[in-house]
């Protein structure tokens, strides 16, 4: 570990830190679900770094010529403004791969222009800097460590002078925004991301941000959706409700779900589903998740995403919404 690290760490996180807390934020962790294969998609590929699995599963599963309707469909969940004919995030979010492209890739140059599939994992959005520029977006600061061991720090309106800085061997992006930092190192002339606790669930909770974009407004809560023998299973951390106290040491609190279900990109009538839930303050510390169970069919075999809008309604008002995307591949019995 480098010593600028240790310069980096007392600026971004308070001096109580402990150490194993910090060997933690150090320690590596697997790719946290970001693709590392191609396909014969290109914009599939790419949007992928933000999608969900149950939108990729879907997608695998529909036929070719019903694939790029689906796509659009994705995209306009992540919609922040649906009165604009424009996409905002969408725009952004091609602005970020022509970066990665620019600057990320070994070979100057966006190659996915041109060459065999092959080239694609020289690309600059395919690299791990590149991913995670396109999903978090640009740093407030870039910091280089040079090859003399001194260290350099690029602010965010300057970051297109990072050719500056060639010659680094390792990087560090601080997001003021997410209190967090993303480490990168260069080892045989690969670069390399320091999956580290915080950066894993950065990445999710902004992925899950996107998803909910056109979302108005939007409010603390988050869910999982599964789907299996006629039934949906939402998933909710009671830790993001807001229980009412009954009294007699009970708690309560309500639900509401709207479940649209997409064959493909062609929209079902929807439903909405109502659930209470009562649970003892003493079961509160021992419980991770209320399951919320909704008999739910399906019409016919296919392809299905299962869009979900969630109301905590506890107390008679919207004090919690969020959405989350299920699959369902019904076969032919």
């Amino acid at each position: 570990m480098k010593s600028w690290r240790y310069a980096l760490v007392s600026l971004l996180f308070p001096l109580e830190i402990t150490a194993a807390a910090f060997f933690l934020m150090y320690s590596c962790s697997l790719n946290p679900g970001i693709r590392n294969t191609v396909s014969s998609d290109l914009d599939f590929d790419k949007f992928s770094l933000i999608l969900t699995e149950a939108e990729k599963e879907v997608y695998k599963h529909l036929p070719e010529g019903e694939r790029q309707d689906f796509l659009e469909l994705c995209w306009k969940f992540r919609d922040p403004d649906p009165t604009t004919e424009e996409n905002e995030l969408r725009e952004e979010f091609k602005e970020r791969v022509a970066y990665a492209n620019r600057w990320f890739s070994p070979i100057p140059g966006d190659r996915l222009s041109h060459g065999p599939q092959a080239q694609i994992r020289d690309a600059g959005w395919f690299t791990e800097r590149g991913k995670v520029y396109i999903i978090l977006g640009p740093p407030d600061r870039m910091f280089f460590l040079l090859s003399d061991g001194d260290f350099h720090m690029l602010e965010q309106d300057q970051l297109n002078e990072r050719w500056r800085y060639d010659s680094a061997s390792e990087e560090s992006w601080d997001y003021d925004r997410y209190k967090m930092a993303a480490y990168f190192y260069q080892a045989q002339g690969r670069w390399s991301a320091e999956y580290t606790p915080e950066l894993i669930d950065t990445i999710a909770e902004v992925k899950d941000d996107y998803l909910n974009a056109s979302l108005s407004p939007r409010l603390s809560l988050r869910f999982e959706v599964k789907f299996g023998h006629n039934h949906l299973i939402l998933k909710i951390p009671v830790n993001k409700i807001n229980f009412t106290n009954e009294g007699n040491g009970l708690l309560k609190a309500n639900f509401r779900a709207v479940v649209t279900p997409y064959r493909g990109a062609e929209k079902l009538e929807e439903q909405t589903f109502s659930q209470e839930f009562k649970i003892n303050k003493a079961d509160k510390r021992e419980k991770r998740d209320l399951l919320m169970e909704i008999p739910f069919q399906l019409p016919s075999p296919g392809a299905y995403l299962l869009d979900v809008i969630l109301e905590d309604i506890t107390g008679g008002e919207v004090v919690g919404l969020c959405r989350a995307l299920g699959s369902a591949i019904v076969k032919k019995s």
